[in-house]
């Protein structure tokens, strides 16, 4: 905007071409990779943070703006549909997580969090065919399948979600 007006210049302005001026201005900022990289990283980061805490519904609307801006990894609609399991939002969650499946059909946590989303929406066989298929893999470089699962299901016994068939699951794994 600087090295486009003078101050006075932009002063004099009407408000229209002033905001016409931050937008234009803004959406050059933000198709330089390097800023853009830092911007969705940054927001990555508060919505991890958020779920730390367990502010899902404060962490949707960060991860949903990487996702409207087209720059969402498979990670991303993992996360998303993590924080929707959890406000009980669970046809938001399928969508989201069918979404990153479709982005990265070999990411685990996407998998695993399909695999939640039915087993509390009482599709228990289709959720037993995931949590079968990947029981021997971790699902990070460090954390393994069933113990994430447990992890999880720990989680969803504090947030009050359906549990009947938590303990059918982990007895899958014995």
């Amino acid at each position: 905007i600087i090295k486009q007006y003078r101050y006075t210049e932009f002063q004099k302005l009407l408000a229209v071409e002033k905001t016409k001026a931050y937008k234009d201005f803004g959406n050059a900022c933000y198709k330089d990779e390097d800023i853009s990289k830092n911007v969705y990283s940054d927001l990555r980061n508060q919505a991890s943070l958020l779920i730390k805490q367990q502010k899902y519904n404060e962490a949707i609307p960060k991860l949903n703006s990487i996702i409207n801006d087209g720059k969402a990894t498979a990670l991303d609609y993992s996360s998303i549909g993590y924080c929707f399991i959890l406000t009980k939002q669970y046809g938001k969650a399928l969508k989201f997580l069918k979404e990153g499946e479709k982005l990265d059909d070999t990411e685990l946590l996407v998998k695993l969090n399909l695999a939640h989303v039915y087993l509390i929406s009482d599709d228990y066989s289709e959720a037993k065919a995931i949590y079968k298929k990947y029981q021997n893999q971790n699902v990070t470089d460090s954390v393994s399948w069933k113990e994430k699962t447990k992890q999880d299901f720990t989680v969803f016994q504090k947030a009050g979600l359906p549990s009947k068939d938590f303990e059918k699951v982990l007895k899958l794994y014995n």
